[in-house]
């Protein structure tokens, strides 16, 4: 016990790094310790105790820590002696690369993590190695991904956002589909998610009838821009949905159209448009806007009020206190908004899996968030 104090003392006051030796000490004694508490007796005591079990040697191990790698003999016996210092480093190590397949999940590059635990744990990870930690993840993003879904949500709301990949020899824009619902608790949830190439009808409907496999049949509103590929997949998929444009998405729209003078005054108009309570007296308000752009010339966006004055004003037979979170997609620009900020990082994804287990970790991470968060009416 003196030696293991007066390695003990030697520990805390002199430089680790110009100790290693004596720290390799310093273990194996704390491990002899553990062997003999274990077998309730010391080396060559004979006494008897309640353990039927007797030394058997060492075993050599390489540990690697923040001051180097440590070359320790591992105490075994007969009947398979276990040593908890090693199951403690067993979850270390085991927590070290959580921490790094977190970090790269969240947008930090691979040679980034590496150099970083590096640094800090003094253990050397290579990229290779927390590229495929990260891999081990694929199988719970799978589960979640193919969740049975409920047969119908009140509201559905569709997006995508575009992340750069490398295919074949080439970097290529990607699109992330999205779909956000509000359960039957009153509470968001990402259905689901898939990465495809541009918007297109085609890509859209693979995307849907994938949410269909998985037991979506019924949605009461659909809230998305007007896009055409999107809007010919919604139409023949949710024959009997009713359809929001997204306010947001169309005023940009309109008012991108006006001269920059008169901006300000017609986005005023056009809210006082909206907030009409009834259909009928948006109608009415919005006809006197119509006259008003006609009288003054703008005949083709008096035009193109017109024809969107009916697909944006869908959310006023619903319930009052729902209109304010059904009237634009901005649950999902927000979190499409999210992706963009924690992948940053990466930049260029290697391939398409790497994205799907990127992007896949932050929307399941989002949905049990909103899983166990407030009801939003």
């Amino acid at each position: 016990m003196k030696e293991f104090m007066m390695l003990f003392k030697k520990m805390f006051t002199e430089c680790p790094e110009k100790s290693l030796e004596g720290f390799e000490k310093f273990i194996n004694i704390l491990l002899e310790i553990e062997r003999d508490e274990y077998l309730q007796r010391g080396s060559y005591e004979r006494k008897k105790v309640s353990i039927e079990d007797y030394r058997n040697g060492y075993k050599p191990r390489k540990l690697n820590s923040r001051f180097g790698t440590l070359k320790v003999m591992k105490p075994q016996t007969r009947k398979g002696f276990t040593s908890e210092f090693f199951g403690r480093y067993q979850h270390s190590e085991q927590a070290i690369m959580s921490t790094c397949a977190e970090m790269y999940l969240n947008g930090v590059s691979t040679r980034k993590v590496s150099k970083l635990v590096e640094n800090v744990f003094g253990v050397e990870v290579s990229a290779s190695t927390i590229s495929n930690y990260t891999k081990q993840l694929d199988e719970v993003l799978a589960i979640w991904r193919n969740l049975p879904l409920n047969s119908s949500y009140k509201y559905l709301y569709i997006d995508a956002t575009y992340i750069k990949v490398r295919e074949n020899h080439k970097i290529v824009s990607k699109g992330v589909y999205i779909a956000i619902g509000v359960s039957d608790e009153c509470r968001y949830r990402v259905l689901g998610f898939t990465v495809l190439g541009e918007e297109s009808d085609e890509n859209w409907g693979i995307f849907f009838e994938e949410l269909k496999a998985r037991g979506l049949s019924q949605v009461d509103l659909i809230i998305s821009d007007k896009h055409k590929g999107l809007l010919k997949a919604v139409n023949r998929t949710f024959l009997n949905s009713e359809w929001q444009r997204c306010i947001f998405h169309f005023k940009h729209n309109f008012l991108s159209k006006m001269p920059k003078k008169l901006r300000a005054e017609f986005n005023r108009r056009l809210d006082i448009v909206l907030m009409q309570l009834s259909k009928e007296d948006v109608r009415a308000e919005a006809n006197l806007l119509i006259a008003k752009m006609e009288s003054m010339g703008y005949s083709d966006l008096a035009s193109y009020l017109e024809e969107a004055i009916d697909e944006i004003m869908v959310y006023k037979g619903y319930p009052e206190s729902h209109w304010k979170r059904i009237r634009t997609t901005n649950k999902v620009e927000r979190l499409n908004q999210e992706i963009k900020r924690r992948t940053t990082i990466i930049r260029i994804y290697p391939n398409v899996p790497a994205a799907v287990r990127s992007v896949g970790y932050i929307l399941k991470e989002t949905d049990e968030k909103w899983m166990n968060g407030n009801k939003i009416f």
